[in-house]
Protein backbone atom coordinates (compact mmCIF):
# COMPACT_ATOMS: atom_id res chain seq x y z
CA UNK A 1 0.00 0.00 0.00
CA UNK A 2 1.20 3.91 -0.52
CA UNK A 3 1.96 6.02 2.11
CA UNK A 4 -0.56 7.85 3.44
CA UNK A 5 -0.21 11.75 3.59
CA UNK A 6 -2.33 12.40 7.19
CA UNK A 7 -5.31 14.65 5.71
CA UNK A 8 -5.92 17.47 7.28
CA UNK A 9 -8.90 18.66 9.09
CA UNK A 10 -9.85 21.76 7.95
CA UNK A 11 -11.01 22.66 4.56
CA UNK A 12 -12.73 25.47 1.91
CA UNK A 13 -13.29 29.12 3.67
CA UNK A 14 -12.23 28.66 6.81
CA UNK A 15 -9.12 26.58 5.60
CA UNK A 16 -8.63 29.88 2.76
CA UNK A 17 -9.63 32.98 5.64
CA UNK A 18 -6.23 35.00 6.58
CA UNK A 19 -4.00 36.90 4.20
CA UNK A 20 -3.04 35.12 1.41
CA UNK A 21 -6.21 34.03 0.71
CA UNK A 22 -6.95 36.28 -2.37
CA UNK A 23 -3.73 35.28 -3.66
CA UNK A 24 -4.40 31.07 -3.81
CA UNK A 25 -7.87 31.87 -5.20
CA UNK A 26 -6.29 33.38 -8.08
CA UNK A 27 -3.98 30.04 -8.51
CA UNK A 28 -6.10 26.97 -8.95
CA UNK A 29 -5.38 23.10 -9.50
CA UNK A 30 -8.03 20.65 -10.01
CA UNK A 31 -6.65 16.81 -9.54
CA UNK A 32 -9.36 15.48 -11.84
CA UNK A 33 -9.94 11.52 -10.69
CA UNK A 34 -12.00 9.83 -13.43
CA UNK A 35 -15.95 9.39 -13.22
CA UNK A 36 -16.40 12.29 -10.66
CA UNK A 37 -17.94 14.70 -12.59
CA UNK A 38 -14.64 16.48 -13.88
CA UNK A 39 -15.25 16.99 -17.06
CA UNK A 40 -18.31 19.35 -16.08
CA UNK A 41 -16.90 20.99 -13.07
CA UNK A 42 -13.46 22.24 -15.22
CA UNK A 43 -16.22 23.58 -18.09
CA UNK A 44 -17.75 25.31 -15.38
CA UNK A 45 -14.80 26.44 -13.75
CA UNK A 46 -13.45 27.91 -17.21
CA UNK A 47 -16.87 29.97 -17.75
CA UNK A 48 -16.90 31.32 -14.03
CA UNK A 49 -13.06 32.18 -13.91
CA UNK A 50 -13.24 34.06 -17.37
CA UNK A 51 -10.60 35.54 -19.41
CA UNK A 52 -8.65 36.54 -16.28
CA UNK A 53 -6.92 33.80 -15.99
CA UNK A 54 -4.80 31.43 -17.95
CA UNK A 55 -6.94 28.39 -18.60
CA UNK A 56 -5.21 25.46 -18.98
CA UNK A 57 -7.74 22.58 -19.57
CA UNK A 58 -5.38 20.34 -22.44
CA UNK A 59 -8.79 18.73 -23.28
CA UNK A 60 -10.17 22.20 -24.06
CA UNK A 61 -7.53 23.45 -25.70
CA UNK A 62 -7.74 20.67 -28.89
CA UNK A 63 -5.17 17.79 -27.28
CA UNK A 64 -6.30 14.68 -27.02
CA UNK A 65 -4.47 13.81 -24.22
CA UNK A 66 -3.30 14.82 -20.89
CA UNK A 67 -0.50 17.69 -19.58
CA UNK A 68 2.80 15.71 -18.96
CA UNK A 69 4.56 16.06 -15.67
CA UNK A 70 7.01 18.45 -17.11
CA UNK A 71 4.19 20.76 -18.47
CA UNK A 72 2.46 20.50 -15.12
CA UNK A 73 5.42 21.61 -12.93
CA UNK A 74 5.94 24.25 -15.87
CA UNK A 75 2.54 25.71 -15.28
CA UNK A 76 3.48 25.61 -11.40
CA UNK A 77 5.82 28.50 -12.29
CA UNK A 78 3.45 30.95 -14.04
CA UNK A 79 2.29 34.19 -12.78
CA UNK A 80 -0.74 35.59 -12.80
CA UNK A 81 -4.40 34.18 -12.36
CA UNK A 82 -4.21 30.63 -13.71
CA UNK A 83 -5.97 27.35 -13.50
CA UNK A 84 -4.68 23.89 -14.33
CA UNK A 85 -6.79 20.77 -14.48
CA UNK A 86 -5.08 17.12 -15.33
CA UNK A 87 -6.15 13.57 -14.50
CA UNK A 88 -4.55 12.77 -11.54
CA UNK A 89 -2.30 10.27 -13.26
CA UNK A 90 0.57 12.60 -13.95
CA UNK A 91 -0.50 14.99 -10.26
CA UNK A 92 2.62 13.29 -8.70
CA UNK A 93 3.70 13.75 -5.16
CA UNK A 94 6.29 15.72 -6.28
CA UNK A 95 4.24 17.49 -8.81
CA UNK A 96 1.98 18.20 -5.88
CA UNK A 97 4.45 19.61 -3.28
CA UNK A 98 5.51 21.86 -6.49
CA UNK A 99 2.14 23.23 -6.93
CA UNK A 100 2.20 23.71 -2.64
CA UNK A 101 4.99 25.37 -2.80
CA UNK A 102 3.89 27.72 -5.54
CA UNK A 103 0.48 28.64 -3.54
CA UNK A 104 -1.82 26.93 -5.66
CA UNK A 105 -5.41 25.80 -4.48
CA UNK A 106 -5.14 22.39 -4.89
CA UNK A 107 -8.48 20.36 -5.09
CA UNK A 108 -9.81 17.45 -5.83
CA UNK A 109 -13.97 15.72 -5.77
CA UNK A 110 -14.33 11.72 -5.46
CA UNK A 111 -17.07 9.75 -5.33
CA UNK A 112 -17.96 6.02 -3.91
CA UNK A 113 -15.85 3.36 -5.84
CA UNK A 114 -18.90 1.27 -6.47
CA UNK A 115 -20.35 3.68 -8.65
CA UNK A 116 -17.21 5.09 -9.61
CA UNK A 117 -16.19 1.66 -10.95
CA UNK A 118 -19.41 0.94 -12.86
CA UNK A 119 -19.78 4.30 -14.58
CA UNK A 120 -16.46 3.44 -15.70
CA UNK A 121 -17.09 0.33 -16.88
CA UNK A 122 -19.51 1.48 -19.26
CA UNK A 123 -17.74 4.36 -20.74
CA UNK A 124 -14.81 2.25 -21.44
CA UNK A 125 -17.23 -0.13 -22.90
CA UNK A 126 -18.72 2.46 -25.05
CA UNK A 127 -15.14 3.33 -26.20
CA UNK A 128 -14.89 -0.39 -27.06
CA UNK A 129 -11.88 0.01 -24.37
CA UNK A 130 -13.37 -3.69 -22.69
CA UNK A 131 -11.90 -6.91 -23.76
CA UNK A 132 -14.77 -8.74 -25.46
CA UNK A 133 -16.44 -10.91 -22.60
CA UNK A 134 -15.31 -8.79 -19.60
CA UNK A 135 -18.52 -8.30 -17.81
CA UNK A 136 -18.83 -5.55 -15.16
CA UNK A 137 -18.21 -7.75 -11.82
CA UNK A 138 -15.22 -9.17 -13.28
CA UNK A 139 -14.18 -6.02 -14.11
CA UNK A 140 -14.35 -4.46 -10.44
CA UNK A 141 -12.67 -7.18 -9.04
CA UNK A 142 -10.12 -6.53 -11.18
CA UNK A 143 -9.99 -2.94 -10.69
CA UNK A 144 -10.14 -3.12 -6.89
CA UNK A 145 -7.27 -5.85 -6.75
CA UNK A 146 -4.49 -3.55 -8.59
CA UNK A 147 -5.46 -4.68 -12.11
CA UNK A 148 -5.95 -3.19 -15.51
CA UNK A 149 -8.19 -4.47 -18.08
CA UNK A 150 -6.39 -3.55 -20.98
CA UNK A 151 -3.19 -0.70 -22.30
CA UNK A 152 -5.61 2.42 -22.38
CA UNK A 153 -6.55 1.07 -18.28
CA UNK A 154 -4.95 4.17 -16.78
CA UNK A 155 -6.45 3.79 -13.62
CA UNK A 156 -6.95 7.67 -13.33
CA UNK A 157 -10.03 6.92 -10.78
CA UNK A 158 -7.76 5.71 -7.84
CA UNK A 159 -7.98 8.55 -4.90
CA UNK A 160 -4.11 9.04 -4.31
CA UNK A 161 -2.59 8.53 -1.35
CA UNK A 162 -1.34 12.13 -0.65
CA UNK A 163 -5.29 13.51 -1.00
CA UNK A 164 -4.63 14.70 2.80
CA UNK A 165 -2.27 17.70 1.19
CA UNK A 166 -5.27 18.85 -1.14
CA UNK A 167 -6.78 21.89 0.32
CA UNK A 168 -9.65 20.62 -0.55
CA UNK A 169 -11.73 17.25 -1.53
CA UNK A 170 -15.34 16.25 -1.05
CA UNK A 171 -17.70 13.75 -2.62
CA UNK A 172 -18.94 15.35 -5.75
CA UNK A 173 -22.59 16.76 -5.49
CA UNK A 174 -24.19 19.60 -7.16
CA UNK A 175 -24.52 21.29 -4.06
CA UNK A 176 -20.79 20.50 -3.24
CA UNK A 177 -19.81 22.34 -6.14
CA UNK A 178 -21.71 25.26 -5.72
CA UNK A 179 -20.43 25.39 -1.94
CA UNK A 180 -16.83 25.09 -3.61
CA UNK A 181 -16.74 27.82 -5.65
CA UNK A 182 -18.77 30.16 -2.98
CA UNK A 183 -16.57 29.43 -0.43
CA UNK A 184 -13.22 28.21 -1.13
CA UNK A 185 -13.39 30.05 -4.10
CA UNK A 186 -15.63 32.88 -3.22
CA UNK A 187 -16.89 33.13 -5.76
CA UNK A 188 -20.92 34.31 -6.40
CA UNK A 189 -22.90 31.55 -7.63
CA UNK A 190 -24.88 32.58 -10.58
CA UNK A 191 -27.08 29.88 -11.57
CA UNK A 192 -26.37 26.62 -13.60
CA UNK A 193 -27.16 27.95 -17.21
CA UNK A 194 -27.83 25.20 -19.75
CA UNK A 195 -24.93 25.83 -21.55
CA UNK A 196 -24.38 22.71 -23.63
CA UNK A 197 -21.97 21.51 -20.95
CA UNK A 198 -21.44 18.02 -21.94
CA UNK A 199 -21.16 15.88 -18.43
CA UNK A 200 -19.88 12.68 -20.03
CA UNK A 201 -22.28 10.07 -18.72
CA UNK A 202 -22.37 6.65 -18.89
CA UNK A 203 -25.17 4.11 -19.28
CA UNK A 204 -24.73 2.91 -15.43
CA UNK A 205 -27.61 3.02 -13.83
CA UNK A 206 -26.08 2.55 -10.56
CA UNK A 207 -23.79 0.44 -8.21
CA UNK A 208 -26.52 -0.56 -5.87
CA UNK A 209 -28.97 -1.47 -9.04
CA UNK A 210 -26.33 -4.16 -10.05
CA UNK A 211 -26.08 -5.26 -6.62
CA UNK A 212 -29.87 -6.09 -6.49
CA UNK A 213 -30.12 -7.82 -9.68
CA UNK A 214 -27.21 -9.72 -8.55
CA UNK A 215 -24.75 -8.95 -11.40
CA UNK A 216 -22.44 -8.15 -8.67
CA UNK A 217 -22.31 -10.86 -5.94
CA UNK A 218 -21.81 -9.96 -2.15
CA UNK A 219 -18.41 -11.34 -2.08
CA UNK A 220 -17.52 -8.91 -4.74
CA UNK A 221 -19.43 -6.23 -2.93
CA UNK A 222 -17.65 -7.34 0.51
CA UNK A 223 -13.88 -6.70 -1.78
CA UNK A 224 -14.90 -3.00 -3.08
CA UNK A 225 -16.17 -2.39 0.63
CA UNK A 226 -13.11 -3.80 2.59
CA UNK A 227 -10.64 -1.76 -0.43
CA UNK A 228 -8.16 0.56 0.29
CA UNK A 229 -10.03 2.77 -2.21
CA UNK A 230 -13.28 2.56 -0.78
CA UNK A 231 -10.85 3.36 2.91
CA UNK A 232 -9.63 6.91 1.16
CA UNK A 233 -13.20 7.52 0.26
CA UNK A 234 -15.00 6.76 3.51
CA UNK A 235 -12.20 9.27 4.98
CA UNK A 236 -12.68 12.16 2.39
CA UNK A 237 -16.57 11.63 2.68
CA UNK A 238 -16.21 12.11 6.61
CA UNK A 239 -13.29 15.21 6.62
CA UNK A 240 -15.36 18.31 7.17
CA UNK A 241 -16.66 19.43 4.46
CA UNK A 242 -16.58 16.52 2.63
CA UNK A 243 -20.23 15.81 2.10
CA UNK A 244 -21.29 13.40 4.89
CA UNK A 245 -24.77 13.21 4.51
CA UNK A 246 -26.76 10.90 2.54
CA UNK A 247 -25.95 10.95 -1.21
CA UNK A 248 -28.32 11.43 -4.35
CA UNK A 249 -28.23 7.81 -6.63
CA UNK A 250 -24.72 8.27 -8.26
CA UNK A 251 -26.40 6.76 -11.76
CA UNK A 252 -24.38 8.28 -14.25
Amino acid sequence: MAHEVDPMGSQGADLLSGQSAALRRKRIANIHIMRTAGTYVSARLCEILGSEYDLRVSWFAGLDRDWSKAELVEFSRSEGPIFVHNHVVNWDLECVQAYRQAGFLLFTFVRDVGDQLCSLYFLMDSRKEIPPGLGLEEFIRIQVSGGRVSEVDYRHWEIPAYWGLLDYAAVFTEAAFVRFVTGALGVPWLGDADSGIDRNQSQNRGYRHYCQTGDIARQTQELVAGSEFQRRFLAVQGRPGGVGEALPEQNW
